[in-house]
């Protein structure tokens, strides 16, 4: 990659967490208000880490002014995900050849040079049954999220280059639980008032709320050892 920055963005705080450590980053307040960014140099290069908050629409504008604002040569997808292929697994990383804008019905591909495999679908609908999970798999779908396709047609919009690694958070068979979206802000960050809510309303539920927390960090660290290496 260039000497200028490489613009990494994810949608939420926590998913970024154990590549900023590995990359030993620093919090920048300058570069755009009512974001976490975080700078630092991997390798010599500018590295620049945007949490976008959820969804597309979000997503979107956030990378728009950040290509505005920093010119990046490159931009990197990365995040969780949400399997719809039984074989993929918490902190397996899939690296889209195709990434569908479920709204739109539009597909994009990865403009940065390396192998990429399989088909990810965005929504702005979070996808929680198994069985739509399958339904989406028979359709030809490996993985969901709420984001990539939106930055990656900001991306293409400006023509820079882009590619996307995101790690497996929930499996296929798995139910993921709508209640869970309430414990983050659509900014992003972890909501106090949303996690003290789900507790209290859901006590019964606090073990399954660690299990989640336990497939969170795996699928973060796996995208950050993958993210690290494209660098």
């Amino acid at each position: 990659m260039s000497e200028s920055a490489t613009l990494i963005t994810a949608a939420v705080a926590a998913e970024v967490g154990p590549l900023v450590r590995r990359l030993r980053l620093r919090r920048d307040r300058s570069l755009l208000r009512g974001t976490l960014t975080f700078v630092g140099t991997h390798d010599g290069r500018r590295v620049i880490v945007v949490v976008t908050g959820i969804g597309p629409d979000r997503a979107g504008k956030v990378t728009r002014r950040m290509i505005q604002l920093v010119s990046p040569a490159a931009v990197l997808i990365t995040g969780t995900a949400g399997a719809a292929n039984p074989n993929l697994h918490t902190g397996h990383v899939i690296e889209p050849a195709q990434i569908i804008d479920a709204a739109r019905n539009v597909r994009l591909h990865p403009t940065l040079p390396g192998q990429s495999r399989g088909v990810l679908r965005t929504s702005d609908l979070l996808i929680e049954s198994p069985d739509e999970k399958a339904r989406l798999f028979a359709d030809g779908v490996d993985a969901i999220d709420m984001e990539s396709a939106a930055i990656a047609e900001v991306c293409d919009h400006f023509e820079v280059p882009w590619r996307c690694a995101r790690a497996i958070f929930d499996e296929a068979g798995e139910l993921l639980p709508g209640w869970l979206m309430g414990m983050t802000g659509r900014d992003g960050r972890v909501s106090v008032r949303g996690a003290m809510w789900s507790i209290m309303t859901r006590p019964h539920q606090i073990g399954r709320l660690m299990r989640l927390g336990k497939q969170a960090r795996r699928a973060a660290e796996a995208a950050a050892e993958r993210i690290a290496a494209l660098l």
